[in-house]
């Protein structure tokens, strides 16, 4: 059922549903952390490796999650004592670090939104291709692009691949 709202009213109903996904999201990770035992801040840093591509440096995770590298390390240090990441050196530099995902860990993680994947899924199948597109273009227009460039890059700020 369509609402005759104009524009006004259909930005207002944007906002309030972008406004409750994030709540639902922030409470949705602060449950899921408590469970597998992972602070909420450690799930970031395991769903940026996800989207990066299952690796990237700590200047990288740094850099996408505007948190300092000091920081990045504490939550590297935790992450790899309970078994979901691994460091590798670098052959050229041994100073420079690739923080590497373990996928089949991570499915542990991955399982605990799976609701919201499926209630996604869902929400999208009655709509058509093209309204897909407006949506997935909406979306990508809210992210802020120093994040979506850095959640995109494995190696360092600047793409040295310094870590």
């Amino acid at each position: 059922m369509e609402l005759d709202e104009g524009r006004p009213g259909a930005v207002h109903r944007v906002e309030a549903g972008i406004r409750a996904l994030i709540t639902g999201g922030v409470l949705h990770n602060h449950e899921v952390a408590a469970r597998v035992g992972l602070h909420v801040l450690d799930l970031q840093v395991l769903n940026l490796l996800a989207v990066a591509g299952g690796r990237m440096t700590p200047s990288a995770l740094a850099a996408a999650m505007h948190t300092p590298r000091s920081s990045i390390s504490r939550i590297v240090r935790r992450l790899e004592a309970a078994g979901y990441v691994h460091r590798t050196e670098s052959r050229d530099d041994g100073r420079s670090v690739t923080v590497h995902v373990d996928a089949e860990r991570l499915v542990a993680i991955t399982g605990e939104y799976r609701q919201q994947s499926d209630a996604l899924h869902r929400a999208l199948a009655g709509v058509d291709d093209d309204e897909v597109g407006v949506i997935a273009r909406f979306l990508e227009g809210l992210v802020d692009p120093d994040r979506r460039s850095a959640a995109g890059r494995r190696d360092g700020p600047r793409g040295e691949g310094t870590g």
